[in-house]
């Protein structure tokens, strides 16, 4: 009897020790799977690509913090939310129909989106959605979520910049011309064509010496080799150009250094066409002249007044009332005392 006491307490104890093995190998296996789901968490939850689970329609279901910070949602608030919500007006289509067809073809989609945002500044997201399914088989989509908004912030600059580039730079009021250590041409806009009156392709490699007047070419070449060495010389004067009818054209012109796509050096021009302006200022100077003669040589006595004082007489005044220019013009001078008489001689006003 105390044999098969023995030999049972032995069993006893040979099993208590392998289920105290079982029971610590279990301890560790599920030490090891709590880090691996710690580690499964962290990963999800602070990677920098946001992370949705949806319905087939785009519900909802999951998502980790990334994701609700570039949604700009609190993930209490996103759970349940469709993700047609969460994009303009025009994208809710495009969302739509990319779910739709990543359910049905079960295809992997990328598409760019918009986002609403509640700050001043565009949001928007690549998304990527994947076709999966739940235990039961029910169709579910997995997106990952690229927050882009930096990228499209700075490609719509560009874009507005290549604008207004463009409208400046093209437009035919715009002269502008690039020049090479050469002096060729290798840019014009169609301004520049349009003020030389030269087709573009006749404009490409041409020497820009050809189209200076012979009083300007050593003054223009010379300042462009000082330019290129570095030395300082003024950005803005006046050059003339010669279009192919001969006849001249007057322009201001900025003129600065650049650098060409292969690194070289590239003298940029830009110009205003300020012929009209001279020449109106050439006619305006011609008639004060005419009008200073005709004033000061004029036998009838000439004025120009305000009602309460004379601004100006011509000499005539004095010889015809005694009166010296530089009394009638003082502001003393009582200008009822003269009107009537000077409407009575040969006064023009």
């Amino acid at each position: 009897a105390e044999q098969s006491i023995r030999l049972l307490v032995s069993e006893l104890q040979n099993i208590k020790s392998g289920l105290e093995n079982q029971n610590r190998e279990l301890l560790e296996a599920e030490q090891r799977i709590n880090d691996s789901l710690q580690q499964y968490t962290d990963l999800y939850e602070n990677a920098p690509v946001g992370y949705l689970t949806m319905t087939s329609r785009g519900r909802i279901l999951r998502a980790n913090t990334t994701a609700s910070d570039i949604l700009g949602v609190k993930r209490e608030a996103l759970l349940r939310t469709s993700m047609l919500q969460l994009v303009v007006s025009r994208h809710m289509s495009l969302v739509a129909d990319n779910l739709q067809k990543v359910t049905q073809e079960q295809q992997t989609l990328s598409f760019e989106v918009e986002l609403k945002s509640e700050s001043d500044e565009r949001a928007f997201a690549r998304m990527e959605c994947a076709p999966t399914e739940t235990v039961e088989g029910q169709p579910q989509l997995r997106a990952a979520l690229i927050d882009i908004s930096q990228r499209m912030r700075a490609e719509i600059k560009l874009a507005q910049s290549e604008q207004r580039y463009k409208m400046i730079v093209e437009s035919p009021l715009a002269i502008n011309c690039v020049i090479n250590d050469k002096y060729q041409i290798t840019y014009a806009n169609q301004g520049f064509c349009n003020t030389i009156d030269y087709p573009y392709r006749k404009v490409i490699g041409m020497d820009f010496r050809c189209l200076l007047t012979d009083e300007q070419l050593q003054m223009v070449a010379g300042r462009y080799k000082a330019r290129r060495r570095g030395e300082s010389v003024p950005e803005q004067y006046e050059i003339d150009l010669i279009r192919s009818d001969g006849k001249v054209r007057t322009t201001i012109a900025n003129i600065f250094l650049g650098t060409g796509p292969n690194g070289d050096l590239q003298t940029i021009v830009n110009m205003i066409d300020i012929t009209e302006r001279n020449q109106a200022l050439d006619n305006l100077t011609r008639i004060e002249t005419q009008f200073e003669q005709l004033f000061h040589q004029s036998v009838d006595g000439v004025y120009i007044r305000r009602p309460e004082r004379f601004l100006l007489v011509n000499p005539s005044i004095e010889r015809l009332f005694g009166y010296t220019p530089e009394e009638v013009c003082s502001e003393d001078f009582d200008v009822n005392l003269l009107v009537e008489e000077f409407d009575q001689q040969r006064v023009t006003e």
